[in-house]
């Protein structure tokens, strides 16, 4: 077993950011008639066993997680877990995300996201002028929005955000994809079109994968 190191929380103590503070009202407007009469995010009793369709919404036509790279420790030395590849370990067949997630002791780190895949995020709402975001941690939600354009172009948005810690939201106007994530988890939850999530999926190598609403959400 890879185990991740522990890495200190990065706080965000750069007093500017591209990202805006808008109202709940806005944000919830801003996710369409579509998604809110279809989906929202419920409170869950400890028990409960989350699924990713517990957090994304059931609307696109496909779903993938990818694999954020992360910090790692093997034989003593350290390294950037940038997949399997990486290590020279065989991707497991089938790769799922329960493979992912037991092969690895994770901790918390920056979230560079993967320049391929920011620039099909660009590609795939190019029609969009901002991307809006919901933060949920501890205390009530924050929302905000960016440009889309410098959304795509920052390789960690979650540092360059107010709050960069919780649980995201993420879509752009028109919500031609939603991305989901938790700061405790090197993986991006994402919905979309068939054809966007088919680029992901063979453009990310072995650091994407096809999931289901009924997988599990870790």
């Amino acid at each position: 077993m890879l185990v991740w190191t522990n890495m200190l929380p990065h706080k965000n103590n750069d007093r500017t950011t591209p990202f805006q503070p808008i109202s709940r009202s806005e944000f919830d407007s801003e996710r369409g008639e579509l998604l809110a009469a279809t989906w929202e995010r419920q409170p869950m009793s400890p028990a409960h066993e989350w699924i990713i369709g517990d957090v994304l919404p059931r609307t696109y036509e496909r779903y993938a997680a990818i694999l954020l790279p992360w910090r790692t420790r093997l034989d003593g030395e350290r390294h950037e877990f940038d997949g399997f590849s990486a290590f020279n370990i065989p991707v497991p067949n089938p790769l799922t995300l329960t493979t992912w997630h037991h092969d690895f002791q994770i901790s918390e780190r920056f979230r560079e996201v993967p320049e391929v895949f920011r620039t099909l995020l660009d590609e795939f709402s190019r029609d969009a002028d901002f991307v809006f975001v919901r933060c949920c941690y501890v205390l009530d939600p924050a929302y905000w929005k960016i440009e889309r354009a410098t959304f795509t172009r920052l390789a960690d948005p979650f540092v360059r955000m107010p709050h960069p810690f919780g649980s995201f939201d993420i879509f752009p106007r028109g919500a031609s994809w939603y991305i989901v994530h938790r700061d405790d988890e090197p993986l991006l939850y994402v919905g979309g079109s068939s054809i966007f999530i088919e680029r992901i999926l063979g453009s990310v190598e072995d650091k994407a994968l096809p999931v289901a609403l009924s997988d599990p959400y870790y």
